[in-house]
């Protein structure tokens, strides 16, 4: 019988997939806020749209389809589906990364929801959601590569995107982890992996979920080193005022999550049921 070329790389996928979801299991503290004279969701009520920030480039999250000319993913049907039941329209806008803090504080979208990730700085800026999705910033290197531990790749040629949450993850880890000494920074994963399969470095430093989507589309064999970096959870992000539209939305998420759109949705862009909306 052939071997799929991919098969170690899924067993160390389903291996930290395995622990993240153990960690999102815990009990976690309800936040509630409220705030007085707050029209935010009334102004979308009216207006019944939503303007949503995204990416085009963050597959399995959201991406443009070429072929269909139309944005698709995980926070895509996501959006879609809670738009549908607060009987607004999504309104997709593809934004610059870079540019998505000024964009929502000048009225240009009303929330940011494409994989973006909850740090303690995030949360000054922002009025966040409670987490969706847990996931990690871990190494893939091709499943014939010597290198099976973080130390054993440390002084090696590693490729990164230029992702600022990733970075700071890295420098994070150097403090406990040593010194990583060759980083080649790549503008996305796609580029990245190009380079890993040309051996032009010898592992690639990206989020779990969205890396497990690429290696799936290529033909050769890689696998995940059993250390990650640093784990994330992705939220959903609102003007910092605008606490009576987020609350509305966790809301409408949390009843999603009584059905099961949210697991048939995750099987169908992560092979797993990996939502810990209510869980």
């Amino acid at each position: 019988m052939k071997k799929n070329p991919n098969h170690i790389f899924k067993l160390s996928f389903l291996f930290l997939f395995t622990v993240l979801v153990m960690i999102s299991c815990k009990p976690k503290a309800v936040r509630i806020q409220k705030k007085e004279n707050d029209i935010s969701l009334a102004k979308i009520l009216v207006k019944k749209e939503l303007i949503i920030g995204i990416r085009d480039d963050h597959p399995p999250f959201s991406v443009l389809n070429l072929f269909t000319t139309k944005m698709e993913g995980y926070d895509i049907e996501v959006a879609q589906e809670l738009c549908n039941r607060m009987k607004i329209k999504p309104i997709f806008k593809v934004i610059k990364w870079d540019q998505r803090e000024s964009l929502l504080k000048d009225g240009e979208i009303d929330c940011i929801w494409s994989a973006f990730v909850y740090s303690k700085e995030s949360d000054e800026v922002y009025s966040l959601t409670s987490p969706y999705i847990k996931s990690a910033i871990i190494l893939v290197v091709k499943d014939k590569s010597p290198y099976y531990s973080i130390q054993d790749i440390r002084e090696k040629k590693i490729g990164i995107t230029s992702s600022s949450f990733i970075q700071e993850s890295l420098k994070k880890a150097e403090s406990s982890l040593g010194v990583f000494t060759n980083k080649v920074v790549f503008q996305n994963a796609q580029e990245a992996i190009n380079a890993l399969e040309k051996d032009e470095v010898e592992c690639v430093v990206y989020d779990l979920l969205s890396i497990n989507n690429l290696i799936q589309t290529r033909k050769g064999s890689y696998r995940v080193l059993d250390e990650a970096i640093a784990y994330e959870e992705y939220v959903i992000a609102f003007r910092k005022e605008d606490i009576a539209l987020k609350n509305a939305v966790e809301s409408t998420l949390e009843e999603m999550a009584k059905t099961d759109f949210l697991e048939k949705t995750s099987k169908k862009w992560f092979g797993a049921n990996i939502s810990i909306i209510g869980r």
